[in-house]
């Protein structure tokens, strides 16, 4: 789903997910990835990399926390190559390290007013800071830290795809619809020619309890 402002992206051919959850996923991680997990609020991410013992760089990709366990999005043809290198050495730690795809879905949603956007289709509120998010019925959605683009990344069940989209769409069109009538007068700032009924400058003239009609003051 697209339109002038607003891009709805399925990431599923470039990118490849990785879930790594348990009671010691935090713990196991965090001597294995290149930055701290310890700092990381459930529904917010990071940029990691993960390295062999000698410093060489095997993969790099954006991890996103949801209370208990991490998501990783990096390049389809090295999600398999992560995962059977962090079992290798998972030892007796309790975790799972699994492929996310194809039970759950990455997607990305950008363009000028897509934090808004997803505010009101997924009833959430969104940080404006890079690398906030939250963690919101099933689903991620975090605010990548670009500067030059309103950015989101969201993971959530393959089955809810559709659905978003559809709500993304609905919640556009509610939001360049054209105010009524009654909405844009209230909106409408008092004019300083403005006058009472007797005449009197509009400076000389104050809202009565009972309506908006002016009285004078």
């Amino acid at each position: 789903m697209s339109s002038a402002v607003i891009t709805f992206t399925p990431l599923h051919t470039e990118l490849g997910l990785i879930h790594a959850y348990g009671v010691d996923a935090e713990k196991f991680l965090q001597g294995q990835f290149s930055n701290d997990l310890h700092a990381l609020a459930s529904g917010h991410g990071q940029w990691s990399s993960y390295s062999t013992a000698k410093g060489r760089m095997i993969a790099n990709f954006y991890v996103q926390r949801d209370g208990d366990g991490f998501w990783l999005s990096l390049a389809a043809d090295m999600a398999d190559i992560v995962i059977g290198r962090l079992r290798k050495f998972r030892m007796m730690a309790k975790l799972e390290i699994e492929r996310g795809e194809p039970e759950s879905a990455l997607l990305a949603v950008y363009g000028s007013g897509a934090g808004e956007l997803l505010s009101h289709a997924l009833g959430v509120a969104l940080g404006k800071s890079g690398n906030s998010g939250a963690a919101h019925d099933d689903s991620i959605i975090t605010r990548l830290p670009w500067v030059d683009k309103e950015a989101f990344l969201i993971i959530l069940p393959a089955s809810r795809v559709e659905a978003l989209s559809t709500e993304l769409a609905a919640a556009g069109a509610r939001a360049s619809r054209p105010p009524t009538a009654s909405a844009a007068r209230a909106r409408r700032p008092r004019s300083a020619s403005r006058r009472c009924r007797c005449g009197a400058p509009s400076g000389a003239w104050t809202t009565s309890s009972g309506g908006s009609s002016p009285r004078c003051g």
